[in-house]
């Protein structure tokens, strides 16, 4: 499937099964690689955006708190890991030590004006993180469809897998407050989590394609 790159830019637009959680924090500093190239600020068409839904708010069973008058349930962002083991927001050191070379650093042109700090793209096969100029790398998306790559969070597991059914009952009222995304001919669900105990400008987004998890996103609205 060729829209990866196309969904995670579309963010910077409009914005797991059980297993036991396993953590490793390493904090170490790294040298960032200089060798980059610049990244084209180009247009996304969307066909549509639409809201299903809006039904009154309900207790999250991920975290077992009142959630009353969210629209929207939360997924800690300090507390999410990318195949049980790198944080969401991880040295570039760490992540390279997990996941090898990036296939490429990709800068951003300065033009953009939109972005609040400058960063660059960091690109693997299935994964794209933004690398910040402190050394940070962020996820920015996972593809999950058709690899084995999983999300944990706390004693659930996230996989190619998990049903748009079983969101319902962990995350019931981002499930009712979903929305779905047209992209070329593919309609993607979309399951947008706060990433702290009260609403937050970003998110972290599940979409699914058909029923099925297909993308793990994190949208930065303070970009």
């Amino acid at each position: 499937m060729k829209i990866c790159l196309v969904i995670g830019l579309m963010f910077l637009l409009i914005g797991c099964n059980s297993n036991p959680e396993r953590r490793i924090d390493s904090q170490h500093d790294s040298t960032v690689n200089d060798t980059v190239s610049e990244l084209n600020n180009d247009s996304i068409l969307f066909d549509s955006v639409s809201v299903i839904s809006r039904i009154d708010p309900q207790q999250d069973s991920a975290t077992n708190e009142d959630i009353s008058g969210f629209n929207r349930d939360y997924m800690l962002f300090d507390s999410v890991f990318i195949n049980c083991k790198i944080k969401a927001s991880t040295r570039f050191q760490d992540l390279e030590s997990n996941l090898g070379k990036p296939d490429s650093i990709i800068k951003c042109a300065n033009s953009i004006a939109y972005y609040e700090d400058s960063y660059s793209y960091i690109k693997y096969k299935n994964f794209d993180f933004h690398l910040y100029d402190n050394g940070q790398a962020v996820i920015d998306q996972i593809t999950i469809g058709n690899t084995n790559n999983r999300i944990c969070y706390k004693d659930y597991e996230f996989n190619s897998s998990t049903t748009i059914n079983e969101i319902k009952s962990i995350f019931p009222n981002s499930y009712l407050h979903r929305d779905t995304i047209t992209v070329g001919e593919e309609t993607l669900t979309a399951i947008r989590l706060f990433t702290a105990h009260k609403p937050t400008s970003d998110e972290l987004i599940m979409l699914f394609f058909i029923d099925r998890l297909e993308y793990f996103s994190y949208f930065d609205g303070n970009d």
